[in-house]
């Protein structure tokens, strides 16, 4: 399997691998931008409505925890957005050409 890995063609810049895999890359991150959207879409505005009312000496370690979880939740929907955008001006520049 390693050896499979390691003869796999690579790709010198992502604009020159095929059509069809750009667009797995780009269908698959726009899958999981939207659903940690979703997700935080429904979890942020509780979770503010809650920290206002809570002081930061009583969070516990569930509420860290949970705001730790939301940041890595925006990291990743932050990344998956950023690459749907790449993917698709590849996919739109070989649409014009």
């Amino acid at each position: 399997m390693t050896k499979k890995w390691q003869k796999r063609k690579k790709y010198p810049d992502d604009s020159n691998m095929r059509t069809s895999l750009v667009a797995f890359f780009a269908l698959a991150h726009s899958i999981i931008f939207g659903g940690c959207a979703l997700i935080l879409i429904k979890v942020v505005f509780g979770f503010l409505q809650a920290a206002y009312k809570t002081p930061l000496s009583q969070w516990g370690s569930r509420g860290w925890l949970l705001l730790v979880v939301i940041g890595v939740l925006a990291y990743i929907t932050q990344f998956s957005g950023k690459s749907v955008l790449y993917y698709g001006r590849i996919l739109l520049y070989r649409k014009r050409t």
